[in-house]
């Protein structure tokens, strides 16, 4: 997932709510790297923004569900596009998980344990730092 970011011409970021700004924390970070990623949901525009991915472009959409209608039309469009899509989510049977192109899956523990979002966004918050340390060895430290 990493190295599709970085070779990526341009970077989609897809996230509503709690896990949107888990997802902007991630973008402010590797904007630290000289990676600018478009964060595609804001202004409600992620239906808009998901038609226009083209070849060599990136799609991430972080969600710990996908009950969100808005995510089925996102993914839609983007699986009639030329470009790729990385998708992290507790929901490993939903459409996003079967239509993507790269799936990471964390374990769906946030009803079980009654912790509201603090588990889904910890668990979000663990897997970008871990996709922007491999960025941040690529770009930094093998310059």
């Amino acid at each position: 997932m990493a190295r599709k970011l970085l070779f990526a011409n341009r970077i989609f970021i897809f996230g509503i709510g709690d896990s949107g700004l888990t997802a902007r924390s991630f973008i402010n970070k590797v904007n630290k790297l000289n990676i600018y990623p478009i964060f595609a949901s804001e202004n409600d525009e992620a239906f808009s923004n998901s038609q226009h991915l083209r070849k060599d472009d990136v799609a991430m959409i972080v969600t710990y569900g996908t009950s969100n209608e808005d995510y089925e039309h996102v993914m839609g469009n983007l699986q009639n596009s030329d470009g790729q899509t990385i998708v992290i989510t507790a929901d490993r049977n939903g459409l996003l998980a079967k239509n993507s192109d790269y799936l990471l899956i964390i374990p769906d523990e946030e009803k079980k344990h009654k912790v509201a979002t603090f588990y889904s966004q910890f668990a979000f918050e663990y897997v970008l730092n871990l996709i922007f340390a491999i960025l941040y060895r690529e770009t930094i430290l093998n310059k």
